[in-house]
């Protein structure tokens, strides 16, 4: 068993800068780029996410730092581009390749064994990925407990009377454990203390959070809580209940709205009292610029022939505006440090 490093890490924020590369669609890590020790590239696979720009950023300027140049991929949510930029990765004899598998690890693993055949160092990003010498993961399991247990506290609040209650889940399964350690807890927790199974779409994006929002809520209008699978497709959610509150003119203080991975956005509703009607109360926050730091510090550690050491990272519930305002005030700081 690889030896493993916990942290308990606290958000972030920062522009994206980037620039051609010569292969094809791929991202290149912007101007200052000073490529000494040769290349680490970044499949992420959903680059138009909220988050990434706070994760691909950070990774950008550490490797810099390292003396390596950092590329990135631009599948943009299609497992197929995915592959094809990690073959790109494969073709141009990067040093290292840091993966998340958009759509499982079954889809990635031919092209990894490519990798391995070229002495490619490999580290799995979210989960461990065939070839890995070594995975920045998060604690799923815990950080999806928290934004549990607040949901059931703010229940017990709100339905101690026996009132009707429904709720909704977006999940994500194809993305494999990442997605289900966070969505599975969150089932099981919340249908035990309240004896009501949720109503479920499948997403991630803010886009279809908002349509799937819509659709849940013409099945069953009264939806009193919301919880998703990322802050992004509850994002979108949040806009849909935002809409028909208005028109409905229902009670706001019934509705609570949950996301994870503490992204800017829903930082920012957090930040003021939860938004338009409030309702946007919790988000599971990661500290990405770590993140992002360790995305070009766990390859170069290896490919400078230390022991791999894998990373958990922690998760932050973030409920009050304080804290909001405190970890986007830390982002705020980081972009000006550039």
């Amino acid at each position: 068993m690889r030896p493993t490093r916990r942290w308990s890490v606290i958000g972030l924020s920062v522009a994206l800068v980037t620039g051609a590369l010569t292969a094809s669609g791929l991202l290149s890590g912007g101007a200052g780029a000073t490529p000494s020790k040769g290349v680490i590239a970044f499949s992420y696979g959903n680059e138009t996410s909220g988050i990434y720009p706070l994760i691909a950023d950070p990774a950008r300027r550490e490797a810099q730092k390292l003396g390596y140049q950092f590329i990135q991929g631009d599948a943009d949510g299609s497992c197929t581009k995915q592959v094809q930029n990690l073959q790109d990765f494969v073709q141009l004899k990067v040093q290292a390749i840091v993966v998340l598998p958009l759509c499982g690890l079954s889809e990635v693993k031919g092209v990894l064994k490519q990798a391995e055949a070229h002495h490619i160092v490999v580290v799995g990003y979210s989960e461990p990925v065939y070839g890995s010498s070594a995975s920045i993961q998060y604690s799923n399991v815990a950080g999806a407990d928290a934004v549990a247990a607040n949901a059931v506290a703010w229940y017990k609040a709100h339905f101690s009377g026996g009132q009707p209650f429904s709720w909704a889940l977006f999940t994500y399964d194809q993305c494999g454990a990442p997605c289900t350690e966070r969505t599975d807890p969150i089932r099981s927790i919340i249908t035990k203390a309240t004896g009501v199974q949720p109503l479920e779409a499948v997403g991630a994006a803010a886009a279809v959070g908002y349509t799937g929002m819509q659709t849940l809520l013409q099945k069953n209008p009264n939806i009193n809580m919301v919880i998703g699978v990322d802050d992004d497709v509850v994002i979108g959610a949040d806009q849909a209940l935002v809409q028909q509150i208005a028109t409905t003119h229902r009670d706001p203080s019934l509705v609570y709205v949950a996301g994870m991975d503490g992204e800017n956005a829903a930082l920012q509703l957090i930040a003021k009292n939860g938004g338009t009607d409030g309702i946007y109360r919790a988000s599971g926050a990661l500290v990405l610029t770590s993140i992002g730091k360790a995305v070009a510090q766990l390859p170069a550690e290896i490919l400078a022939r230390h022991r791999a050491t894998s990373l958990f990272l922690n998760y932050e519930l973030v409920t009050t505006p304080s804290a909001a305002q405190q970890l986007l005030n830390l982002y705020a700081a980081t972009v000006k440090a550039g």
